[in-house]
């Protein structure tokens, strides 16, 4: 059955008639099953071959992208209430050692990725040392290794990679999978293993992602002053374009900052800051395309911007987490945010059905966490039958994964289903009850886009 089909059997208030209880329950241990499955040939008494599989090093293609994986299952199996992902690893009794094993196979993979050379000036989440660090570092804090070991990762991550990449990196670099935005997703990561004011090598968490944010926010000052836009909203430009969407453009950087947006407020002229990424979210929301809600993939200076591309990447898939974010820390524009998510639901659930693979950047695992993360009653219902359909029309994640030019990788390939299967399966209660107690407290929430969301720390006024 063709996609449109499927799509065109849902009503418009987004449930349609299968979608009842009993049809979450089948098709959340589907997917869990498979999830389990596949994680199972990572692990080290599976023969971990398709570790073996990813290419290179890295969290976007390479094998640290597996490590992600792995922690991903293993925060999803926390959830004490017994899930469909619970009872695909075993069940309760089972699940801590199922934990425990995604974690020390996760450990074994990161310190492997080491050897693989990475080019210094990249010391992003996505690509280079940094995703690796910030992996690392979070694993070990976990597996509740010595205090030293932890301190000795986020050392090389605060400090030896600075050193490295600052030197060499041009000030127009800011964006999220090779500039400086990437480098603040990997602190957003590891800032809850540090305490307040806690000196690692002669640095702190702060004065790092101080410094690191502020030439961010001066760029894209510059940036916007070049171009002639007022009002107070930052651009960026990467290879001569201003992009727009998570990956390369405005809406990943305002993420990124928003992340760390107590570091951002602790600036000098913070609050001055703040209210400059409230103006550039709403000049973002400006530029969507007005029929459709899609996010164009640049401000096309030319005029003559086409209504595409709705991936992570480019388009209004990566708009989504930077909604979410937004709202919690701009909350008396909630509103706002929520009708613009709504609208970027609607197109996902009709265009972003992927031909690229089941990945997250451009493939279908991306669209199904942004409409998980687009929240509403059908965003759960939404995000499953995008995966069943995988399972069932398009022979599975992996054989989906193989039009892809890294097929065993995270962003590109069938991990990224993984994550997202797992996580969709530890949303739906194991006894029949409906969602867990916690999917239906946290809502989106507890369902962080992999390698690149975190919660808002805390809520800031842009009008203060």
């Amino acid at each position: 059955m063709p996609w449109a089909v499927v799509l065109a059997s849902v009503s418009e208030d987004g449930v349609d008639s299968f979608a009842t209880t009993h049809w979450r329950i089948a098709t959340a241990e589907r997917l869990g099953q498979w999830a389990m499955k596949e994680v199972e040939k990572l692990l080290p008494e599976g023969g971990d071959g398709n570790v073996k599989q990813a290419k290179g090093g890295g969290v976007y293609a390479g094998e640290s992208g597996v490590a992600i994986t792995l922690l991903r299952v293993a925060s999803a199996l926390a959830d004490p209430e017994e899930s469909a992902l619970s009872k695909a690893a075993g069940g309760n009794s089972r699940k801590s050692t199922m934990q425990r094993a995604c974690l020390e196979a996760a450990e074994k993979v990161l310190e492997r990725d080491q050897a693989f050379k990475k080019p210094k000036r990249l010391a992003t989440m996505l690509e280079g040392e940094a995703g690796r660090l910030a992996a690392l570092a979070c694993v070990q804090h976990a597996l509740a290794r010595p205090r030293e070991v932890v301190e000795a990762t986020l050392v090389q991550l605060l400090v030896d990679l600075p050193r490295q990449f600052e030197a060499d990196m041009k000030p127009g670099e800011c964006e999220v999978l090779y500039g400086r935005a990437g480098f603040l997703h990997a602190l957003a990561r590891v800032r809850h293993l540090m305490g307040p004011g806690e000196n690692l090598g002669g640095k702190t968490f702060w004065e790092v992602a101080s410094r690191v944010a502020e030439e961010v926010l001066q760029e894209g000052s510059r940036e916007a002053a070049n171009l002639g836009k007022c009002g107070g909203v930052m651009l960026w430009r990467w290879h001569g374009r201003t992009y727009l969407g998570a990956i390369h453009g405005v809406a990943g950087i305002l993420h990124a900052l928003l992340q760390l947006a107590d570091v951002v407020k602790g600036l000098r002229g913070g609050q001055q800051w703040i209210r400059r990424i409230y103006a550039s979210v709403a000049w973002l929301l400006e530029a969507r395309f007005p029929d459709s809600g899609n996010l164009p993939s640049s401000l096309d200076e030319t005029g003559r911007m086409r209504d595409k591309l709705v991936h992570f990447c480019h388009g209004a898939t990566g708009l989504v987490p930077l909604l979410r974010i937004a709202r919690a820390a701009f909350p008396q524009d909630a509103p706002k945010y929520d009708a613009a998510a709504k609208k970027a639901a609607d197109v996902i659930r009709e265009r972003g059905f992927l031909t690229k693979g089941p990945g997250l950047c451009h493939g279908v695992a991306g669209s199904g966490y942004a409409l998980l993360a687009a929240g509403g009653p059908s965003s759960w219902d939404d995000a499953a039958r995008m995966a069943l359909y995988v399972l069932d029309a398009c022979g599975g994640p992996c054989a989906y994964a193989q039009r892809t030019d890294h097929p065993a990788s995270l962003y590109e390939g069938y991990l990224g289903a993984v994550c997202l299967y797992a996580d969709l399966a530890a949303c739906v209660s194991a006894d029949g009850g409906g969602f867990t107690q916690r999917f239906k407290r946290e809502g989106p929430a507890a369902i962080p886009f992999p390698a690149f969301d975190t919660a808002a720390e805390s809520s800031v006024d842009a009008n203060a």
